[in-house]
C-alpha cells in the first residue's frame, strides 16, 4: 500500500515541532520518546483486556468470550488479544498493572512479542538493540536442550504413543498431591473401563469397576473408543458451519463429572484434531435461558509460525468460527506455487479427489495448467490458474529466488525485472568481492536498490517480499560467499572473507526503509 507523502502544516495547533527545524538529533530524540510511549500503551491495553477477560465484562454486552468481544468492538484478532494479555502478564509490573517494568524499557512490540515464550534465564540476555532474528535465536537455542527430552519411557519401559493423554501434563489437577493421596495409594486404585466392541449403527455399552474413593476415576470419566463419522463433502461456508454446530454427533469422547464439562473430538486424516468443550445447560445471564454452551480448540498437524513447524497443543483459548470454517475449507483444497518437474498426466490423480472443492494453481507448467483448466471447468466453487510457465522460462528461471513475483498482482512487472537485475547484479559484484567490507558495501547497496524501488513503484514490498528479499540474498550468500570460500579452502589460493550469513543480513534490517 503506498503511503501518502506528509506535509507539515500548523504542526504548532497540534503541539508538534517542524523536524528541518528541530534537526535530525533532536528528531530521533523525539522518535524514542514516542516509541516509549507505544511500548507502555501495549501494556496498558494488555491489562484492560486481561480484567475484562478475567472479570467476564464481555456478558455485560452478550459475548460469550473475550475474544468475540474484542473481535466486534474492537477489530482484534484472537492472537493479537492473546499477545496484548500476555505482554502485560509478563513486562508489567507485579505482571499485573497497567504500567510497564522499568526493565524492559527501550524494547518495541515486535521484540516483546518474540521474548513471550523466553524463560527468566533468557530473557537476562536480551538486550533492546538486539533484532528479532536474534531474539529469536536465544529461544531456538532452549528448543534444541528440550529435543532430547521429547520421548518419554515409563517404569516399565514402554514409551509414550504420538498423541496419548498424559495425566501429569494434561491433567495436573488431578494429581495425588492435588487430592491428598500417595504414589503407593494410586498404584494399588487405578481406574478400570472395558468395553464391549459392537458394529457401528449399533449403541456402545459400557462395564465399569466400582468406583474407588479418591481416585481419578472418582473425579474425570476417562477416554473411550469411540466410532466418528466420516466426515461430509462440505460445499460452502454455511455447510462447514452447520457440521460444526453438530459436533454431538461425533460421538462422546470423555465426560469430567468433576466440574459437569463434556468433550467431544473429531480426528482429521492429516492428523489435527478439533475438540469441542461442552458446558450443558448452563444459565445465561443475559438471556436468562438455560443452554449448552460450547468452546472449540483446534489441535493443528504441523502449523507454520514464523519459519518453526510445530503441533498446536490444547490449551485455554478458543477459536472462532471464521478460523474453523477457513481450516475446513483448506481441508478441500488443493494449491500448487511455483512447483514444477510435473505434467498433464501426472495431474489427472485429482480426479479421484470426490471432496475437493477449490483448486489454485500460480506458476506451474504450463501443460498441467492447461488440463486443471479444461478438466475442472465449472466443476469447483473456486477454480484458478495464474502464471503457466513454458520449458524456456524455466530454464531461465530456475535459480531465481524471485521468480514468484513474475506475474504476481502484487508486484507491477517494471518493478520485478528490474528487481531481478538487481539480484544478478548483486551475485556478480560478490563473486568478486575480495573481503568482509567489499561485501557489507554490496549488501548495503543492494538494500538501497530496493529502497528505491519501493518508492518508485507505489510501496510494494510488504511481508512477504520482504521475506523473499531476505531469502535471496541468503541464497547468494551460499553461492558466492560459501561456495567460493569453499573452493579457496581446496586450492589454498586466497584468503578466505569472512563473515557470517546474521551479519549479512543485519546490514539490511539495519539499512532497509519502510518495508
Amino acid at each position: 500500500m503506498a503511503v501518502k507523502p506528509f506535509t507539515v502544516m500548523n504542526l504548532g495547533q497540534a503541539g508538534l515541532f517542524d523536524p528541518r527545524e528541530m534537526g535530525y538529533r533532536d528528531s530521533l530524540d523525539i522518535i524514542k520518546d514516542e516509541s516509549v510511549k507505544i511500548q507502555k500503551s501495549f501494556v496498558k491495553i494488555g491489562w484492560y483486556l486481561k480484567h475484562i477477560r478475567d472479570d467476564q465484562m464481555y456478558t455485560e454486552d452478550g459475548y460469550a468470550n473475550i475474544y468475540e468481544c474484542a473481535a466486534d468492538q474492537l477489530g482484534y484478532s484472537q492472537s493479537t488479544v492473546s499477545r496484548f494479555i500476555n505482554i502485560c502478564e509478563k513486562f508489567s509490573k507485579d505482571k499485573d498493572s497497567p504500567e510497564l517494568d522499568e526493565r524492559y524499557a527501550g524494547f518495541d512490540k515486535s521484540q516483546m512479542i518474540e521474548m513471550l515464550p523466553l524463560e527468566q534465564e533468557q530473557l537476562e540476555k536480551v538486550t533492546p538493540d538486539m533484532t528479532v532474528r536474534q531474539i529469536r535465536d536465544i529461544g531456538k537455542e532452549n528448543k534444541k536442550k528440550k529435543i532430547g527430552n521429547e520421548d518419554r519411557t515409563d517404569e516399565a519401559g514402554e514409551a509414550d504413543l504420538p498423541g496419548q493423554i498424559s495425566i501429569e501434563e494434561d491433567f495436573p489437577e488431578y494429581m495425588p498431591d492435588a487430592v491428598g493421596l500417595s504414589s503407593p495409594d494410586l498404584q494399588e486404585k487405578k481406574y478400570a473401563m472395558s468395553h464391549k466392541e459392537t458394529e457401528p449403527d449399533e449403541e456402545q455399552e459400557f462395564t465399569e469397576e466400582p468406583v474407588v474413593k479418591g481416585t481419578y476415576k472418582e473425579m474425570v470419566t476417562f477416554p473411550w473408543k469411540t466410532t466418528q463419522p466420516e466426515l461430509p463433502i462440505l460445499k460452502n461456508a454455511d455447510q462447514r458451519k452447520e457440521w460444526l454446530s453438530k459436533y454431538k454427533e461425533w460421538g462422546l469422547w470423555y465426560r469430567d463429572e468433576n466440574i459437569d464439562v463434556n468433550y467431544y473430538k473429531f480426528d482429521f486424516e492429516d492428523g489435527s484434531r478439533l475438540v469441542v468443550e461442552e458446558h450443558p445447560q448452563r444459565h445465561s445471564y443475559y438471556s436468562r435461558k438455560v443452554c449448552d454452551e460450547a468452546y472449540y480448540h483446534l489441535l493443528a498437524k504441523n502449523r507454520v509460525t514464523n519459519g518453526d513447524v510445530y503441533d498446536d497443543k490444547y490449551r485455554h483459548a478458543t477459536h472462532s468460527e471464521t478460523e474453523l470454517v477457513e481450516f475446513l475449507k483448506n481441508l478441500q483444497t488443493i494449491g500448487f506455487y511455483d512447483i514444477f518437474g510435473y505434467n498433464d498426466c501426472d495431474v489427472k490423480i485429482f480426479g479421484q479427489l470426490e471432496e475437493l472443492r477449490e483448486i489454485d494453481f500460480y506458476s506451474v507448467p504450463k501443460t498441467a495448467g492447461k488440463y486443471i483448466k479444461k478438466h475442472w471447468e465449472n466443476r469447483l466453487d473456486v477454480l484458478s490458474v495464474k502464471s503457466m510457465r513454458d520449458s524456456g522460462w524455466l530454464a531461465d528461471n530456475i535459480d531465481n529466488p524471485l521468480r514468484k513475483w513474475d506475474g504476481s498482482g502484487f508486484v507491477p512487472a517494471a518493478a520485478y525485472k528490474r528487481s531481478f537485475k538487481c539480484y544478478k547484479d548483486t551475485k556478480k559484484l560478490l563473486l568478486n568481492a575480495e573481503n568482509s567490507e567489499d561485501v557489507i558495501e554490496i549488501v548495503r547497496q543492494y538494500t538501497r536498490n530496493f529502497n528505491e524501488l519501493n518508492r518508485k513503484y507505489g510501496q510494494f514490498i510488504e511481508t512477504e517480499e520482504r521475506e523473499d528479499i531476505f531469502m535471496a540474498m541468503e541464497q547468494l550468500y551460499k553461492e558466492c560467499i560459501l561456495g567460493k570460500s569453499n573452493n579457496n579452502k581446496s586450492r589454498n589460493t586466497t584468503k578466505d572473507i569472512n563473515i557470517t550469513l546474521e551479519e549479512v543480513l543485519d546490514v539490511i534490517e539495519e539499512n532497509k526503509e519502510d518495508w
